[in-house]
Order: C-alpha cells, then sequence, then structure tokens
C-alpha cells in the first residue's frame, strides 16, 4: 500500500505543479530503492478493518495505526487527527 500511496502523492504534486514529472518518476525510483520492510495486505486486513470499525476512521488509517502498534513505534504522519489516534505519533509537514 505505501508504494501506492507515495505514487498518488507524487501524482498530486504533479498535478498541483508542485513538482515536474520527471522528478515525480526520479523520486519514485530513488523510494524503490529504500529499504523497507513490506507488510503483506492479507497479514492487516482484518486486524486493520477491526481498528476501523472501533475508530470510525478508514481501513488506509487503520492500517499506518495497526503497523505502527504491531512494530511498537512511533507513527509519523501530516494528519493531526490521525496523530492523535495513535497515541504515540509525531507530526511531520
Amino acid at each position: 500500500m505505501i508504494r501506492l500511496e507515495v505514487a498518488n502523492g507524487l501524482a498530486t504534486g504533479v498535478r498541483v505543479r508542485r513538482i515536474s514529472p520527471p522528478r515525480a518518476r526520479d523520486l519514485f525510483r530513488a523510494f524503490g530503492e529504500l529499504s523497507i520492510e513490506m507488510v503483506p495486505s492479507e497479514a492487516i486486513a482484518h486486524t486493520a478493518l477491526d481498528v476501523s470499525i472501533e475508530l470510525g476512521t478508514s481501513v488506509y488509517d487503520a492500517t499506518y495505526l495497526v503497523l505502527a502498534r504491531w512494530r511498537d513505534t512511533l507513527l509519523l504522519t501530516a494528519d493531526k487527527r490521525l496523530a492523535a489516534l495513535a497515541g504515540r505519533a509525531e507530526l511531520v509537514e
């Protein structure tokens, strides 16, 4: 899911003319070279659904909350509401 989130963010950046299409493609390639552990959606979907229902948030946001809890780590987000739901979070701009 993170690959799609990054791609969507870059596409949005192009649409609002914050970055050029070639720069978006370069950034997406660079992202692909990062050493990031990917968790298959099948491993988290049921728990994310439960958390989504419990907290009244999207399954997408719940997925990030669940992953942060499972990894016992701080959630980095630009979303103030998501940060408040996470408990352990840091807002980024």
